[in-house]
């Protein structure tokens, strides 16, 4: 028999995954300035996500979960076969992991919504996570507003050499 975890623990669960999101775009920040190499660490950490979110998904299956396993998995599939006919019918210069972190991009969010929509529905459990993201976001403004200040390249959001101005904390990228 499947043991559903408290809605307390997926609260926990849910915030300390916000923050360890917002902690994994700092260190690719950090990585894409100093060690290029090493710039991928955000994704891995999505990937890892999705693929828990995914796990959650079948485990704790029901109706509502299976027609958006059925939906995503569509959307994969479309968008797998499109991007193969793009490289290999048209020969466009596509590469597909590529394709696929930007698929991720656009997908994540629902994939966690419906692993963890019970707990979401809720106003009281929806408040408690987002006092996390407020305080994320006091605290990467706080960090952006240092980055003027002090020059702190950092928390810059234009590369040099770009005539635009804007710091954008820890966080990389729209997410």
């Amino acid at each position: 028999m499947k043991t559903i975890p408290s809605k307390s623990n997926l609260i926990f669960f849910i915030n300390i995954t916000i923050i360890l999101n917002y902690l994994f775009d700092g260190i690719n920040k950090f990585s894409r300035l100093n060690f290029p190499i090493f710039s991928r660490s955000a994704l891995i950490f999505r990937i890892l996500l999705v693929i828990g979110a995914v796990i959650f998904l079948i485990i704790f299956l029901n109706k509502k979960r299976f027609n958006f396993l059925i939906t995503y998995f569509y959307f994969l599939l479309s968008f797998l076969i499109s991007n193969l006919y793009l490289r290999y019918v048209i020969e466009v210069d596509v590469y597909l992991i590529e394709q696929l972190v930007y698929f991720n991009r656009y997908f994540f969010i629902f994939i966690l919504y419906f692993a963890l929509y019970k707990v979401l529905n809720s106003r009281q459990h929806l408040s408690a996570i987002a006092k996390v993201f407020r305080k994320l976001f006091v605290f990467n403004g706080l960090l952006a507003i240092a980055g003027l200040l002090l020059g702190i390249t950092l928390f810059e959001s234009i590369p040099d050499g770009v005539p635009r101005f804007g710091y954008s904390g820890l966080i990389l990228a729209q997410n």
